[in-house]
């Protein structure tokens, strides 16, 4: 699953290792580290700076979103997706069966609503 860091900056889940306010004392330190050793990406476009992404590879990314709502972003429910790259189309043996509804399940409309067909 990738994770929206902003102005359509995606990183990864499983690639984050930690999630920290950019306002403390080491996560200064630990951003001056990063840009010594050409491992720093600003993905703020100028704006505040309010959250340091650190992955697992020790890349730290400066993004302007808050740390929860980063967090909130991870976990939150998502579908399962698949992501298609130009030229990469798979087989269909190959697309992971996401599940269907049930085929018992009847659909519902006006004619066989509880309501009578009152519902938009």
């Amino acid at each position: 699953m990738l994770i929206n860091i902003g102005h359509h900056h995606y990183i990864p889940a499983d690639e984050i290792l930690l999630i920290i306010p950019s306002d403390t004392q080491s996560a200064v330190a630990r951003m001056n580290f990063a840009k010594e050793r050409g491992m720093y990406t600003d993905a703020t476009k100028a704006e505040r700076r309010r959250s340091l992404v650190i992955t697992k590879t020790g890349e730290v990314i400066a993004t302007f979103r808050k740390p929860d709502t980063l967090r909130n972003h991870i976990h939150r429910e998502t579908t399962p997706m698949l992501i298609i790259t130009p030229g990469t189309l798979p087989h269909v043996s190959e697309i992971p069966d996401v599940g269907s509804p049930a085929p018992d399940f009847p659909l519902m409309n006006k004619s066989n609503s509880v309501d009578g067909g009152a519902f938009q």
